[in-house]
């Protein structure tokens, strides 16, 4: 059994002879009934009772004809797919999102196409930020939202494009009080202890701040494993952390803190859409594209 077979019973059903149907298929007529005499021979069935001119179906034909449409439009519904995926608009795409970076759920730049094309199956896979660089080199992830400081080494296998810009947050408890302005300068910043994260990754205005730390002998700075425990330190101590704005915004009430303006540094970091050149996802040109700068 064959899918022409199956067209040429529905075509037999719908002009009601072998003669129009094979005028219809542009074959000959010969041809039409040796497939059904195979398809026939194949099933142990007849499939038509022929009255001279006109045809009639069998109560094997009548099942084979109803079971025979549904194959038909399950193919149909099979090949629309195959085409979604191959250019773009179906099949899987994994996300990588680092850990309470962005704060903004499944409503990143991009995502609004997953409306546009159902058959887009998203899946968003939370990791370290550390990770999401492996994960893109090694087709772990299709996509991953990150910072543009921890990229940069990675240029030549990395396309990415900035999609926000957002600070980096100073800030200490509320329970120390007068003990730290809230207005500092760079110099008097210098000479508090810093909370950090613990990462292969910091944005230059945090390595310039460690290394002059380092070079003048101030305070070394504490570094910490995640953000909790920055928050955790910084509200019970008398040190300054430093944050994305949206992990600061979202523990500021919870932990108790306050937010410390430091004049005279840039922290302003960009967010980015990042992907491997190699990768061969067709659903990542359609998404990547899609990112615009919010």
């Amino acid at each position: 059994m064959n899918l022409e077979q199956i067209k040429y019973v529905m075509e037999i059903v719908k002009y009601q002879s072998f003669t129009a149907a094979a005028k219809f298929l542009h074959v000959n007529q010969s041809t039409v009934s040796r497939q059904i005499a195979d398809l026939e021979e194949e099933l142990g069935a007849e499939l038509f009772v022929r009255n001279g001119r006109t045809v009639e179906l069998t109560e094997a034909g009548k099942i084979f004809l109803q079971d025979g449409e549904e194959i038909l439009k399950r193919i149909d519904i099979l090949q629309d797919k195959i085409t979604r995926i191959r250019t773009g608009r179906g099949g899987r795409l994994t996300v990588g999102v680092p850990v309470n970076l962005f704060g903004w759920n499944q409503d990143f730049p991009g995502m609004d196409a997953v409306k546009d094309y159902p058959d887009a199956n998203i899946h968003f896979l939370m990791m370290p930020m550390e990770e999401i660089n492996t994960a893109l080199i090694c087709g772990e992830i299709d996509l991953g939202f990150t910072f543009e400081f921890a990229i940069r080494e990675l240029v030549e296998e990395l396309n990415y494009k900035i999609i926000d810009k957002r600070p980096f947050v100073f800030f200490t408890g509320r329970r120390n009080g007068a003990a730290i302005p809230d207005v500092l300068t760079p110099k008097e910043l210098y000479s508090y202890p810093l909370t950090l994260l613990k990462t292969d990754y910091q944005p230059q205005f945090l390595v310039r701040i460690i290394s002059r730390g380092t070079f003048e002998e101030q305070n070394p700075p504490e570094f910490c494993r995640n953000y909790e425990s920055i928050l955790l330190e910084v509200s019970m101590g008398k040190s300054i952390g430093v944050l994305p704005e949206v992990v600061y915004q979202s523990a500021r009430e919870s932990y108790g803190l306050r937010r410390i303006e430091v004049r005279g540094i840039e922290n302003q970091i960009n967010y980015v859409m990042a992907y491997h050149r190699k990768n061969p996802n067709p659903m990542i040109p359609l998404f990547y594209s899609r990112a615009q700068r919010v």
